[in-house]
């Protein structure tokens, strides 16, 4: 962290007519404490090497880290609690919300692609208790709105 108070995100980017490299910023006085937490839990996974579980999995990829700090600045929600953020074989990132009955569990993957599985219904017998997919890189519209839908039902 800087002394400025600010905390530099690993979110880069290249602008394609001056191939420049930036990050975005976020300043700590702003960042909801779910945020900062989550961000700490991703900068540990940095220290795992290769067989980190004792299965032979890979370190954590850079691209997965790197997205999962991006999808993390990115959400505006100020009343998340902080996810769960793991380590998950392959490479990957994972992140699982609970609030109440609710469960959120994103991986995400090296590509910027999240997969997900909502739990909607804590009867896991019923088939209809869960929704599964894929989000592509784009996906900050229906990121919001799945956790919108954790917090608030």
């Amino acid at each position: 962290m800087s002394s400025a108070g600010a905390l530099a995100i690993a979110t880069p980017s290249m602008e394609r007519s001056t191939r420049r490299q930036w990050s975005r910023v976020t300043f700590l006085d702003t960042t909801p404490p779910w945020v900062l937490e989550s961000l700490t839990a991703l900068d540990k996974m940095t220290e795992l090497g290769d067989n980190w579980d004792g299965y032979g999995s890979p370190r954590i990829q850079p691209g997965a880290l790197i997205s999962a700090r991006k999808l993390i600045a990115s959400v505006e929600l100020q009343d998340l609690p902080a996810p769960h953020a793991c380590p998950v074989s392959g490479g990957h990132v994972g992140l699982h919300w609970r609030v109440g009955s609710r469960e959120l569990e994103l991986t995400v993957l090296p590509d910027a692609q999240i997969e997900y599985l909502k739990v909607l219904d804590q009867d896991l017998e019923r088939e209809d208790s869960m929704q599964a997919g894929v989000l592509a890189a784009e996906h900050s519209a229906e990121l919001e709105r799945m956790l919108t839908w954790l917090i608030r039902g």
